[in-house]
């Protein structure tokens, strides 16, 4: 059995554990009429350490970070938006891009004073159809986002939680990917308090080899 099909029938274990736990999700091998795309031509890794990529409490609902390395196996590919299916929702909201929003300070925020990263850093403002990822390149940053139910309290400090992060191409197929996140319980600040803790360089240790872009991926990249 090779490389790609022991991914694939491992992510689609991790599908039916979470759907037999209860949870609702969409199984495209269980629907045949579905459009989900295998991630072959896809690939998503995840980065830095387990509080890179982790789920939080956020003033009554859930906070949401990714460091995620994606790289375009397929030629002509454009994001056109992300999504995220936690064992409890799959409506997650991601933090806007701080130029739509005016905020002069091109800064991406988990609520007023509260957790902030640099937009240089963060992969929410990727998603845009007119970006065109010539085949053989990377991105790599944070996904951000919140979701308005609370972590359940079964996934206690430390447990790590299946998930599954969604990219939509141009033409609204869906390519999906088997992640962990870190539950977090210890952030009592993001319910409580306006302590603003400061993310560090993403690029302070980057891989020498990770990113092999084309002209237009590192023109668009800062975008």
């Amino acid at each position: 059995m090779n490389h790609k099909t022991l991914n694939a029938r491992r992510d689609l274990n991790l599908a039916r554990r979470i759907d037999a736990a209860g949870v609702r999700i969409y199984i495209e091998e269980d629907d045949p009429e579905g459009s989900c795309v295998p991630p072959d031509g896809l690939l998503v890794y995840q980065r830095g350490g387990e509080a890179d990529s982790s789920v939080f409490d956020f003033f009554g609902g859930t906070g949401v970070m990714m460091d995620l390395l994606i790289t375009f196996n397929l030629p002509g590919f454009a994001i056109s938006a992300f999504g995220l299916e936690l064992p409890w929702t799959d409506e997650v909201t991601w933090l806007e891009d701080p130029r739509e929003t005016g905020d002069r300070s091109d800064v991406y925020r988990f609520g007023r004073n509260v957790l902030e990263f640099d937009r240089s850093l963060v992969l929410n403002h990727s998603a845009d159809v007119r970006l065109i990822r010539p085949r053989g390149s990377s991105i790599r940053g944070y996904l951000l986002g919140t979701a308005a139910e609370p972590v359940p309290d079964q996934f206690r400090h430390g447990t790590m939680i299946p998930a599954f992060v969604v990219v939509f191409d141009q033409f609204g197929n869906r390519h999906r990917s088997a992640i962990s996140l870190w539950s977090d319980r210890s952030q009592s600040r993001l319910r409580h308090s306006g302590v603003k803790p400061k993310r560090g360089g993403l690029f302070d240790h980057p891989d020498p080899v990770f990113h092999q872009p084309g002209a237009e991926d590192d023109q668009n990249l800062g975008k």
